[in-house]
């Protein structure tokens, strides 16, 4: 006979092989230019790190609207030992999803002492299709890498119940800590503790004993400040990246309606894993039909029901801690407080599905009680529950296939939501990567003409008419782009370009000026503002002066280490009549840009430097 440890040793191994065997097609998947760009390929810092400053900053940034120093570390180190080759930041991620289904295992295990169980609950985490978002997409290592430690806070909780001491406490806390600066999804770990007090420790065995109740939540005091102050730096990243909606887009019954719906599909999707997207459409947000009243209305009451049901189920306590899990741990992405234009998201389950996955689990053993020892019993039971996670990993398998091409993630998104405006424009921008303008003017087109009052599809298309020279028609939709959005500074400094392109040069001003004062460190803009503002030949629209104190900004965000924001400084100097100083600003330009091996930029510059010797300053017709 094997003895258990070594029984469990071959159920991780077995979990190992079953999870890289369904998500392998993901290690040939690319980044995604939707966050896999902005989080690892053009982020500089991730580049530079992992060095003190790099370091550092990731725990004082906001960027991509977070707070999660750990997982820009982690990102920082994937980008040491792999650089862009994507496959290697996709192995960290597969890693990660395999340990966090091994730790789930050995701490359903250590909680219920059922092995079979435990395993089979364990396996459909590793394997279910709604976890291909978490596992597939770089930029979700914070899921993966978040629940990694909640896992192992859990883990110490349990071992803290039974044998106590400030050490493993302080442990507890630590892991926890990490969980949330990882993602600020587990904010709801301490109640999720307080259910498996509830249910499998039965450190609750009575509820209406309201001094023990008490003391249960007492001891999670400092776990619930760790909480608060994650959602307080959670709430203040997402309002620095304008990305809450508030309720003048969504009012408060919307989001209840659409929450409400959401815990049905996901519910359904666990069931039957189909039709899976990378965006789910908000009907509210995407200006297309919503739920009805009725819908709304049903789904409520269901929810009302079901929770009723498992109050009821006194008995069997495994379904109110599963059942509770689901809901509470969906809690902070459900909707309520709106980030972001999706309805739903499959990243959201990859942990709240464990309790439905235990209440399944424990279900089929108490309906099965009176056979439980019967052979045929066993072997029925046993085959289902194969034949379930083989199903899982199949179709996992072919989910993780569209992650393989992001035009084709994005095309299949479409199959399943026609009318989806956010997945017609991300398209459209994978589409002109791949110079199909004309595929791509079509999607944001489409994308337009779906939500009008929609300003991400006039942006787009905006700028790729003015990318293929249609000027007028370019200006005419990044007007009413910021018309909707006047806050947007990339709009105006497009229309800038817009203007600029078509010899208008006071209206070109005009915007990149609005560009700066809404992105004063917007090195683009201010340097288009000040080469206009020094060069153009509308002698009315120049301004010396403020073209230099523009142009020293942008050479100073650049640390003097651009050629390109030099040279401007060298036009402005030159148009403010301070010859000696464009010389040798220019001179400096042609050193760094010869320096870069930027040939074309070193003649262009020579000539410059031509006429700053002369005495004149440089005018662009």
């Amino acid at each position: 006979m094997k003895k258990p440890a070594g029984r469990d040793l071959l159920i991780v191994l077995a979990l190992a092989a079953v999870t890289v065997a369904a998500f392998v097609p993901v290690l040939d998947a690319p980044f995604l230019r939707l966050d896999d760009y902005g989080y690892v390929v053009d982020n500089t810092h991730i580049h530079d790190g992992p060095t003190p400053a790099a370091l550092a900053w990731a725990w004082t940034t906001f960027e991509k609207a977070n707070w999660h120093p750990l997982t820009w570390w982690s990102h920082m180190l994937d980008y040491r030992l792999f650089g862009d080759d994507a496959s290697g930041h996709h192995r960290t991620n597969l890693i990660l999803h395999v340990l966090n289904a091994a730790i789930l295992f050995g701490v359903l295990r250590s909680l219920t002492g059922s092995r079979w169980r435990s395993a089979w609950v364990a396996a459909l985490f590793a394997v279910h299709p709604l976890h291909v978002e978490s596992v597939a997409w770089i930029s979700e290592r914070k899921d993966v890498l978040s629940t990694l430690f909640g896992l192992l806070a859990i883990g110490a909780y349990t071992a803290w119940t039974r044998h106590g001491g400030t050490r493993r406490y302080a442990l507890l806390m630590i892991l926890f800590g990490a969980s949330l600066a990882s993602k600020p999804m587990l904010v709801t770990l301490p109640f999720v503790l307080l259910l498996l007090d509830y249910w499998p420790l039965n450190r609750l065995p009575d509820l209406r004993d309201r001094s023990v109740v008490w003391q249960r939540l007492r001891e999670k005091l400092p776990l619930l400040a760790l909480s608060a102050i994650s959602s307080v730096l959670t709430v203040m990243a997402q309002k620095s990246a304008g990305t809450i909606s508030g309720v003048e887009a969504l009012p408060l019954a919307t989001r209840i309606a659409n929450a409400a719906v959401s815990y049905w599909r996901y519910i359904a999707k666990t069931i039957w894993p189909q039709e899976l997207s990378i965006f789910y459409t908000y009907p509210a947000l995407e200006g297309t039909p919503g739920w009805s009243a009725a819908q709304a209305l049903a789904a409520v009451a269901g929810l009302i029901v079901v929770t009723a049901g498992f109050v009821l189920l006194a008995k069997r306590r495994w379904a109110m801690t599963g059942w509770l899990w689901f809901l509470g741990m969906l809690v902070p992405v459900i909707g309520l407080v709106q980030v972001g234009w999706q309805s739903m998201a499959d990243r959201y389950t990859y942990l709240p599905l464990t309790g439905l996955f235990v209440i399944v689990a424990w279900a089929v053993a108490a309906a099965g009680a009176k056979f439980a020892n019967t052979k045929s019993f066993k072997i029925a039971v046993a085959v289902i529950a194969l034949v379930v996670v083989a199903a899982c990993a199949l179709q996992t398998r072919r989910q993780a296939g569209y992650w393989q091409d992001s035009i084709a993630l994005f095309e299949h998104a479409l199959t399943i939501a026609p009318n989806a405006t956010t997945v017609h424009n991300n398209l459209g921008i994978e589409l002109i990567y791949k110079r199909d303008w004309e595929r791509a003017e079509h999607h944001f087109t489409r994308a337009r003409d779906i939500a009008p009052q929609s300003p991400e599809a006039y942006f787009n298309l905006g700028r790729l008419l003015l990318s293929r020279g249609r000027g007028a028609e370019a200006i005419e939709n990044l007007k009413r782009c910021a018309d909707i959005r006047p806050d947007r500074a990339d709009t105006h400094f497009h229309l800038g370009l817009a203007y600029r392109q078509g010899g208008r040069a006071s209206e070109a001003i005009r915007h990149f000026r609005e560009a700066v004062t809404l992105e004063p460190t917007s090195v683009a803009a201010l340097s288009q503002a000040a080469w206009l503002l020094a060069t153009t030949e509308d002698a009315t629209a120049r301004r010396p002066a403020e073209a230099v104190e523009l142009a020293q900004r942008a050479v100073q965000l650049t640390g003097r280490r651009d050629p390109n924001t030099l040279d401007t400084l060298a036009a402005a100097f030159a148009s403010a009549g301070d010859f000696d100083a464009a010389v040798e600003t220019a001179t400096l330009a042609a050193q760094l840009a010869a320096d870069l091996g930027d040939t074309r930029k070193v003649e262009t510059l020579r000539r410059r430097l031509e006429v700053y010797r002369q005495g004149r300053p440089w005018i662009t017709p």
